[in-house]
């Protein structure tokens, strides 16, 4: 990961404010999300840090809040604070979560990385995968409904559910231990490839994402086809 000057002048700063106010309490930190991609917008992609601590109690918790209200004015957003205890009791509730931040993530701090040795369990990750791709397709069908003739709320719908796919879609690539592209239109591409699926829609959706916008002769197919696709997705993680 190549953090731009300016970041990397912010997380400097905001490293020593952390180990001052915290002084024997962090374990390590790690930068987590689109920040560790190629290519990531240094002026739109937030700084996510997620910070390990001996132990999260509220007097930490109250330490960190004044630092956090003055990061969120330099592009850092609010932090996810764990200890050893939470991860360790969270990977068969949280797997697919757990791979994400596994994925991409980068330790800026510590000797210890704490998602470096991330393994889940593939049934909780099953489990989980189905309830989320169930629950994504019924929240494509309540906002279709609720979109009504307003193409605005049609496109941010097919883009939000295009974003959420990808998640469960680099959990099914995890549970047969293969690579998960990080680029969203390969990733969708593998995901076919190892499952046997076509998904032409969610592929399109990726690339339009790019533009911020659907064409308006296209929302309605493309609306209707993703619906059918996630609910193709929803059919191959239950026979998994």
């Amino acid at each position: 990961m190549d953090l731009q000057a300016r970041d990397r002048r912010t997380l400097e700063k905001l490293l020593e404010q952390l180990h001052i106010a915290l002084p024997d309490q962090v374990e390590s930190v790690c930068l987590y999300g689109d920040i560790c991609r190629p290519g990531y917008n240094r002026r739109r992609t937030p700084l996510a840090l997620l910070i390990l601590l001996t132990e999260v109690t509220p007097a930490v918790l109250k330490t960190l809040k004044p630092l956090v209200s003055r990061w969120r004015r330099r592009r850092v957003s609010v932090p996810l604070v764990m200890d050893r205890a939470y991860i360790e009791s969270s990977l068969d509730v949280f797997p697919v979560e757990f791979i994400e931040l596994a994925d991409e993530h980068q330790l800026v701090w510590g000797q210890n990385d704490p998602l470096a040795d991330i393994s889940v369990d593939r049934t909780h990750l099953r489990l989980q995968l189905e309830s989320q791709s169930r629950g994504r397709m019924l929240h494509l069908w309540e906002g279709f409904l609720g979109a009504g003739r307003s193409g605005r709320l049609l496109n941010d719908l097919l883009f939000s559910a295009t974003a959420e796919m990808e998640i469960i879609f680099r959990g099914m690539l995890y549970l047969r231990d293969l690579p998960r592209p990080v680029n969203p239109v390969d990733l969708v591409a593998a995901v076919e490839a190892q499952f046997e699926l076509q998904l032409p829609a969610l592929r399109t959706l990726e690339v339009a994402r790019s533009t911020g916008r659907v064409k308006r002769s296209e929302r309605e197919a493309l609306a209707d086809n993703a619906m059918a696709e996630v609910r193709s997705v929803v059919k191959a993680i239950d026979a998994l």
